[in-house]
């Protein structure tokens, strides 16, 4: 989900949800980035939230963190790429960063 487009840049900035599945805590955060720190910003949604299935799921931070790198290759198919995720999501997107980065992947950023 597009949380901010950039102005001029083609760079891009994941950002993974929270605990609560959502995306939404980080709108003001882009809202505040300045133009040297231009980038679009996506927010990362839980997938039980996107498909509203919102029963418990036996899921792995691996499996989520695998299944969120196929999404932001949608976005940006090569790197270098730039994650960031606060709580929960601090802790997949430290592991999509090791996934990527195994796979010979860029990760420019880590936040």
């Amino acid at each position: 989900m597009l949380l901010r487009p950039s102005v001029s840049s083609r760079h891009h900035l994941f950002l993974v949800h929270d605990g609560s599945g959502e995306v939404e805590g980080y709108v003001g955060f882009c809202q505040h980035l300045t133009s040297k720190a231009d980038f679009n910003c996506w927010g990362i949604r839980a997938t039980l939230i996107e498909n509203n299935n919102y029963s418990p799921r036996d899921i792995t931070i691996e499996e989520l963190a695998k299944d969120y790198i196929e999404k932001i290759k949608k976005v940006q198919p090569k790197g270098p790429y730039y994650i960031a995720g606060w709580s929960l999501g601090g802790t997949i997107a430290f592991e999509m960063t090791l996934q990527l980065e195994k796979t010979g992947e860029k990760v420019s950023f880590l936040g």
